[in-house]
């Protein structure tokens, strides 16, 4: 059964990058790797915490409301947390470009 489940998580990480993708490509964009990649593991890793604590919840016989209100924290937790790397990344993104830029960064004072 574990096989499955892991199996289940893989496959279903998928899907949020292959919408993503197949917007892009309809609008006629360039699709990212490295965004289609990030969106692959930040869902891996929402399924994975969320399938922990629901396997939590079953042991320790939760109620459903407990085991609903603990899943409830965990998946806004793991979305904030998930925001502020996209956050960072992005910001390390950009600043990497713009050390890599010749000449001054801001125009001379007068």
């Amino acid at each position: 059964m574990r096989r499955w489940r892991i199996a289940a998580i893989l496959v279903a990480s998928l899907v949020p990058g292959a919408i993503d993708a197949s917007h892009t490509l309809a609008s006629g964009g360039r699709v990212e790797p490295a965004y289609l990649a990030f969106t692959t593991l930040g869902v891996i890793v929402l399924l994975a915490a969320l399938t922990a604590t629901f396997d939590l919840a079953m042991r320790r016989r939760m109620t459903s409301v407990r085991g609903f209100a603990l899943s409830a924290a965990v998946a806004v937790g793991l979305g904030v947390a998930e925001s502020l790397a996209g956050g960072a990344l992005a910001g390390a993104a950009s600043c990497s470009c713009d050390s890599t830029r010749s000449g001054p960064s801001r125009p001379p004072s007068a």
